[in-house]
């Protein structure tokens, strides 16, 4: 079955004093190169790179870890971003972060 999946993530929070919201979106199609679903492909790619980061020893942290602390999400942004470079036929014009 072909789709599409979104997340949206809403973040409250304050910055220099001043209550701020942060929206960050992301919508993406089924993925045809692969033939797998849109949302098995935006959980995938995340785990599959810091699967490969495990591999090369990256992470050094044992145990269960939130995703923040156990890799640097800068690390994890740039990663994503070379991900989505080596598949050009991803639709990036729908991915897109929100600011508020």
């Amino acid at each position: 079955m072909k789709d599409v999946a979104g997340v949206m993530v809403e973040v409250k929070g304050e910055e220099q004093r001043e209550k701020v919201t942060r929206t960050y979106t992301i919508v993406h199609n089924y993925n045809e190169e692969y033939g797998v679903s849109a949302l098995a492909y935006l959980t995938g790619v995340p785990l599959s790179i810091a699967s490969q980061m495990l591999a090369r020893e990256e992470i050094r942290e044992k145990g269960v870890l939130p995703s923040d602390l156990a890799v640097e999400p800068s690390t994890l942004h740039k990663s994503v971003g070379e991900a989505r470079h080596q598949n050009p036929r991803d639709d990036n014009e729908n991915t897109r972060a929100l600011t508020g």
